[in-house]
């Protein structure tokens, strides 16, 4: 999945947190969520949207599911064992047989909801095989005499000679321990015959149970992808051909941290095409977050889940960029505007070869003002002339072009703040308008770091100079 996404961006996007959420009960389940990759086509991918709709509808039927993935450990090496002819001992045998048992039972539970794509396998005849007759078949294994008929009289001469043992003397007792250990090698090379037939009976039986353990994980993670969709009221996206659309967007982990803190979350539509959308607006206005929550939900559409929005519209794109000062990682020998060139290079090269999500959040910041804004407006013009869909956040004038699309956060709302001042994040949220507006003109970049300074209670000496500064 790295080439679709790094795992510092999706860490960045609160990708990881998200999964975080989802709750796999099997060891399948658990393997295939954290090895996850885009889905290679539009069917492929329309197909993992209507099973997720198909799990809604089952949604009460999740606690008998789960109930049974609860029980799936992971067999997958004694199975390959088996398949490359090793012979298998007592401990992988029973496995092999209560995980066929339990694999017949989910198939049961899951018949009703009519997926053929993930219809169990029948592992009757397994069961029987490792079952002493057809009659008795019970959740425990052993070598059962009905095996080996050869087995079976040594077993009993076995016993014979164990109970005459307790009635010798000791002198008897010595020569009955010797002839015993004898009847012990031979029990235990008859079984060993008895285990090579079985591994090699099964052989051709278990590739049908590795089909069903890629159905179980399949199954285990389209739960958590169903849950998640109810919990959030999420939408199953429309895969389009030129158009990214998210009407009402939501990044649901940046919006329980805006609400825990009793602030109100605002939701946020957008609409991009291929080339250049630019994102504008002050500093702290919530164009990270913007940003954010687009990637994040460009990226779960790839990956087969619903998205977080009333409606949307996602093209398909050969993976996602983000160069920003969250997404750097140590780099030795680099300054930080040194880091952005590489990033913007290595993004770039890809734009040239594929169409991408690039996300880019305030590029050039780490130079001098003036020569940021020329690389910043630079990049705008030259992300036009790519398919790929650039959404780029910046606070520099200058950079919007009359045929550019482009939004604008609205800012500090239209109250009086000259008397008022604020302690922390929180109370300062209560100012602040981050609806995100369609601008259809070229507008400035709002001006709005001295009010945010005055709301956020700049020391008294230091504005003094600030306000000379502007009086200039």
């Amino acid at each position: 999945m790295n080439k679709f996404i790094n795992g510092q961006v999706k860490k960045v996007i609160s990708f990881n947190d998200l999964m975080k959420e989802i709750t796999i009960h099997s060891a399948y389940g658990n393997f295939f969520l954290h090895h996850l990759t885009p889905f290679d086509s539009k069917d492929e991918l329309l197909k993992e949207y209507h099973l997720i709709e198909k799990f809604i509808q089952h949604f009460n039927d999740f606690d008998k599911l789960e109930r049974i993935l609860d029980k799936f450990k992971d067999i997958k090496l004694t199975l390959k064992n088996c398949k490359e002819g090793k012979i298998l001992d007592i401990v992988d045998l029973y496995e092999i047989k209560i995980q066929a048992i339990y694999m017949n039972e989910l198939k049961k539970v899951f018949n009703p909801f009519d997926i053929e794509l993930l219809t169990m396998n029948d592992c009757q005849d397994i069961i029987q095989l490792l079952s002493s007759s057809n009659n008795d078949i019970t959740t425990d294994f052993t070598i059962y005499n009905s095996y080996s008929e050869h087995l079976k009289e040594i077993r009993l001469e076995k016993r014979k000679i164990e109970h005459q043992y307790f009635k010798a003397d000791d002198k008897n007792r010595e020569q009955l321990q010797i002839l015993r250990s004898k009847y012990v090698i031979l029990e235990a090379d008859e079984e060993l015959k008895v285990r090579k037939k079985l591994t090699h009976q099964l052989q051709n039986m278990v590739c049908k149970m590795e089909d069903n353990i890629s159905k179980i994980s399949h199954i285990d993670v389209l739960i958590g992808k169903a849950k998640m969709a109810v919990k959030y009221h999420a939408v199953k996206p429309t895969i389009s051909e030129n158009l990214l659309s998210l009407v009402d967007m939501e990044n649901p982990l940046i919006k329980n941290q805006v609400e825990q803190l009793g602030n109100h979350y605002t939701k946020n539509s957008i609409e991009m095409y291929q080339g250049t959308t630019i994102l504008t607006g002050a500093n702290m206005s919530g164009k990270s977050s913007v940003i954010k929550t687009v990637a994040l939900n460009v990226c779960l559409a790839h990956l087969g889940f619903y998205v977080f929005a009333k409606e949307a519209f996602i093209p398909i794109v050969s993976g996602i960029e983000y160069v920003g000062y969250e997404s750097e990682n140590v780099i030795h020998g680099l300054s930080s505007f040194g880091f952005e060139i590489a990033s913007i290079n290595n993004t770039i090269e890809k734009m040239k070869k594929n169409t991408y999500l690039i996300c880019v959040d305030e590029f050039a910041r780490s130079t001098n003002p003036s020569e940021g804004q020329k690389f910043v407006k630079a990049f705008a013009e030259f992300s036009k002339n790519y398919s790929s869909y650039t959404l780029l956040a910046t606070h520099y004038d200058g950079v919007v072009t009359s045929n550019m699309n482009h939004y604008q956060i609205e800012g500090l709302k239209d109250e009086e703040i000259d008397s008022v001042t604020i302690h922390s994040i929180k109370d300062f949220n209560r100012f602040m308008n981050y609806t995100l507006k369609k601008v259809t003109k070229i507008e400035q970049v709002p001006k709005e770091a001295y009010k945010v300074s005055v709301l956020l209670d700049i020391d008294k000496d230091f504005k003094a100079y600030l306000d000379k500064c502007y009086e200039e």
